[in-house]
């Protein structure tokens, strides 16, 4: 007798609960080598012919966030990059830059260039105000451009750990905390941040340091392989596009081809999906247009909250969560928690739902800095591909039997 799809699933979220401990292996995979093999650039030429060959061109494909505009005048070549949104509240008035090649005359007080804020590239040092910025960098190659971050206890990639301890890179803080001293003696060529409001908004105090800010919104756009598209920002400020592009086509094609595996599956094969956990006395999830939903919904589950418009998120109260809740197949990200005791102290009714019940609770911080950051937030960004396999490998484990997790694992049984 053919077993019903009902208990196929029910062996799976069983086999989830009992995986061996060596699909848990630590460690997020060395950024360059044999995550992605880069070709041996074209030459790049100058006097005028910068970006003439395509390949050194970039036009964003999932990223909403940024765009470039290529222009070549009497007097030399530019490229105008503009940053659509910085931050969530950001006006409609994007951040304009304008990328001046080493061979470029054009002449920058006109205009036609209000507003833009001129960088002669490529530059050779940087400053970065988040850990999202790190790990492209080091795909790249640039672990060395790296002079300055602002908190070292969020890294995790180990040659830009070995400059921090040998004083080649310095800790400078972020928003109200920033160590502008300590930055200036750095002496970078651009501080990458992201924009904000009030006390948080750096570019007034790094322009009167003499500093230049670029602007990245990588942590805005909504789809995963969106974020992920930002390191052709980021190459585009060292003369670094081709190697970008070749960077994240091997991993769009590893992304395609995992979410390919449960593109045909049925609504009922498909499990439910809970995010995160109550903190003062209400429930945050993200809308059914966000990131999150977006890997949900490639990696074959549904997401309980797909109904809700927009990429932000939403506080809800908690019971309208439990009833929603109760019989959630998988729980996913519970901030603070470490044990399915963990989960039942926090409140007594989470012994009674499904997903603690069958010990498919399962958090996100299995890959961590030595510092005790949360690599699903710094690498992670980069390489979707990585969290969506660990996606699929729990929500169908048969589809991805040999899977070795980096970002996931489930919550321990010990505790109280």
């Amino acid at each position: 007798m053919k077993p019903s799809l009902r208990t196929v699933f029910i062996l799976c979220l069983l086999k989830i609960a009992f995986l061996p401990p060596y699909l848990f292996a630590s460690g997020v995979p060395e950024p360059s080598s044999s995550v992605v093999a880069v070709e041996v650039p074209v030459e790049r030429k100058g006097d005028g012919a910068y970006w003439q060959d395509p390949v050194f061109r970039i036009s964003p494909r999932y990223a909403k966030g940024f765009s470039v505009r290529y222009r070549t005048s009497g007097s030399g070549e530019y490229a105008l990059l503009s940053v659509e949104r910085s931050w969530a509240g950001a006006a409609a008035a994007p951040a304009l830059y304008l990328l001046l090649p080493p061979d470029s005359e054009v002449d920058t007080d006109t205009p036609e260039f209000a507003g833009a804020l001129p960088v002669r590239i490529p530059v050779h040092s940087i400053a970065t105000l988040s850990s999202t910025y790190l790990h492209p960098l080091v795909m790249l190659g640039l672990a060395d451009a790296v002079v300055a971050h602002d908190a070292m206890s969020s890294v995790g990639d180990e040659e830009i750990l070995e400059r921090f301890d040998v004083g080649k890179i310095v800790e400078v803080g972020n928003g109200p905390g920033l160590d502008i001293e300590r930055l200036l003696m750095a002496a970078p060529d651009i501080v990458m941040t992201t924009g904000a409001s009030g006390e948080w908004n750096l570019v007034p105090l790094l322009a009167k340091g003499g500093l230049t800010a670029v602007l990245n919104g990588d942590y805005l756009e909504a789809s995963p392989l969106a974020r992920a598209e930002w390191i052709k920002f980021i190459a585009l400020f060292f003369g670094k596009e081709q190697e970008a592009k070749e960077i994240f086509s091997t991993i769009e094609k590893r992304y395609r081809e995992t979410a390919e595996l449960t593109s045909d599956l049925v609504f009922s094969d498909r499990p439910t999906v809970l995010l995160n956990n109550p903190f003062g006395g209400s429930w945050t999830v993200p809308g059914g247009e966000s990131y999150m939903a977006r890997l949900i919904k490639d990696a074959g589950g549904r997401y309980l909250w797909d109904d809700v418009p927009g990429t932000g998120s939403v506080s809800l109260d908690l019971e309208a969560v439990f009833l929603r809740a109760y019989d959630a197949d998988i729980w996913l990200h519970q901030y603070g928690w470490s044990s399915l005791g963990d989960v039942r102290a926090a409140d007594p009714r989470f012994a009674d739902f499904r997903a603690v019940r069958n010990g498919a609770v399962i958090n996100n911080d299995k890959a961590r800095t030595p510092g005790g950051g949360n690599e699903f937030y710094g690498s992670g960004i980069i390489r979707p591909d990585l969290i969506l396999s660990d996606l699929v490998a729990i929500f169908h484990p048969d589809l991805l039997p040999d899977h070795h997790f980096v970002y996931y694992r489930p919550l321990s049984k010990e505790g109280r």
